[in-house]
């Protein structure tokens, strides 16, 4: 396993981190709209992200740019009042995407196949978010009667079902491989032609 992060890379970590959470974040405020919208918010942000997700693993294909990346934006969220959860999941997630699209940080190159299912690995971190719905529903539940209102509560825990949240699972993982697609797609004329990205 080789960590060769430099002084550069760990630049652009803090900026792609800033847009990445950002794409994560923005679309989830759909949510204060309803329990569809944010649901419709969770897929705009795995769309969203995959392209910046592929951008970031480009510019910086080395061992520990999805972990760092995954850590903080798990804090960030975790700051923000989600599941303590979402730290783990972002850091323990990030490093197996580490391992995918780096190739344990030997890889001189991104392959399109390995920055696809890395971000399909990473976005998987979106799921963790509704883990209290699932394992900590009562506690969740209150909390949100609590800042938003009974009604609201309410329709959130009808509509988001343990049925629908695991049915979401493959059904997220699709959509992050087409995202990753998409992301390879919209980047590599840009890369392809500085060899970041194999043909």
């Amino acid at each position: 396993m080789k960590f060769s992060l430099t002084t550069r890379d760990l630049i652009n970590v803090g900026i792609f981190t800033v847009i990445y959470f950002l794409c994560q974040f923005t679309p989830g405020m759909l949510g204060l709209a309803g329990p569809q919208f944010m649901l419709l918010g969770i897929v705009l942000a795995i769309f969203f992200c995959g392209i910046v997700a592929v951008f970031y693993m480009a510019r910086v294909n080395k061992m520990g740019a999805m972990t760092i990346l995954g850590a903080i934006c798990g804090l960030l969220f975790v700051l923000t009042g989600h599941t303590a959860w979402l730290l783990v999941g972002g850091t323990v997630l990030g490093f197996i995407a580490d391992m995918i699209h780096s190739k344990l940080g030997f890889s001189e190159r991104l392959s399109p196949a390995r920055a696809i299912a890395a971000y399909v690995v990473f976005s998987l971190i979106v799921l963790v978010a509704l883990e209290p719905m699932l394992f900590n529903s009562d506690a969740y539940f209150k909390a949100i009667e609590g800042e938003m209102g009974a009604d609201f509560a309410h329709n959130y825990r009808a509509f988001f079902t343990p049925q629908l949240i695991l049915t979401f699972v493959p059904i997220s993982m699709f959509l992050s491989f087409v995202a990753g697609w998409i992301g390879v797609k919209v980047n590599k004329k840009h890369f392809s032609k500085a060899g970041l990205i194999k043909s």
